[in-house]
């Protein structure tokens, strides 16, 4: 993998392909998950390669801080594919999903090829497209794009849906048929 900085305006004190590679390992030593707290665990000893990325005057910044830094390098750290083009654009190298109730990071890699983390970042990509539609809404120059966001969020959830009938027992169905039979019934009748 060749790790990359985003574009920005903050320079970082150590290589972006040395912190890419340091946050991998460190995933890995972790189950293979990121945590601000572990990254900056592990960036405390003054050997660490991730130590100069943080602020270690307790006076000027509590732990809680160093996390907040933790996960703005997250954010921050792209890859690039070797066996991609080489005008293909970098992608997040980590993004953060939910193990149980926690929140944390994995390598883009992983979360693809994971159904339940790739459902997350679906989900979470339909919010944030959500969000951008909300903002940009009075655009009519976008309005053809945000109709194609609607049709393919439903898209989406209709293909989940169907998923999940497709797991109901035999009775689960009869029972959803009744109810929807019943349903049917109601609305004829007014």
């Amino acid at each position: 993998m060749i790790y990359q900085f985003k574009l920005g305006p903050k320079q970082y004190p150590v290589e972006a392909q040395v912190v890419g590679e340091q946050l991998e390992a460190l995933r890995i030593r972790n189950n293979g998950h990121l945590t601000p707290r572990a990254i900056v665990d592990g960036a405390a000893p003054e050997s660490s390669p991730l130590h100069p990325l943080f602020e270690w005057d307790d006076r000027r910044a509590a732990k809680s801080y160093r996390e907040h830094q933790a996960q703005e390098v997250l954010r921050m750290i792209v890859v690039r594919i070797p066996e991609q083009p080489i005008d293909a654009d970098p992608v997040r190298a980590f993004v953060s999903v939910r193990i149980e109730t926690e929140p944390v990071y994995t390598s883009i890699g992983t979360a693809l090829g994971d159904d339940a983390m790739r459902e997350q970042l679906l989900a979470q990509a339909m919010r944030d497209l959500v969000a951008i539609r909300t903002r940009y809404k009075d655009l009519q120059e976008l309005a053809a794009l945000f109709a194609q966001m609607l049709a393919a969020g439903r898209a989406r959830r209709f293909e989940a849906l169907t998923r999940r009938l497709a797991r109901l027992s035999a009775e689960e169905r009869r029972t959803l048929d009744e109810a929807a039979a019943l349903i049917e019934r109601i609305a004829r009748t007014g």
